[in-house]
């Protein structure tokens, strides 16, 4: 492992701090799998393969429906069985 890549998996690990810069606060009952900001987000250079994608979680039933419409309307050849609604990792307090 270079010192490059040890870099990138420390500012990865920081998604799931105890505490990370006001505003956003603190992990509290907020279980391990769950980044501590509802709104943390990773960056990928390159693409990730269609086959990698396990899941991909909406807010609402609404918000799913538009994005499996528009993967529709694109013609895009992807299976949208793995969308999900999953309120729970949208919440400030995912603690299940």
């Amino acid at each position: 492992m270079t010192i490059y890549e040890l870099f990138r998996l420390d500012k990865f690990k920081m998604l799931f701090a105890s505490n990370i810069p006001v505003p956003y606060g603190t992990r509290g009952r907020i279980i391990d799998k769950y980044p501590t900001n509802v709104q943390a987000e990773v960056l990928v250079k390159h693409s990730i393969p269609i086959e990698s994608i396990l899941q991909v979680c909406f807010d609402d039933e609404r918000t799913m429906a538009e994005a499996k419409g528009a993967v529709s309307a694109y013609n895009l050849d992807y299976d949208t069985s793995n969308f999900v609604v999953d309120k729970e990792i949208f919440s400030p307090n995912r603690s299940k």
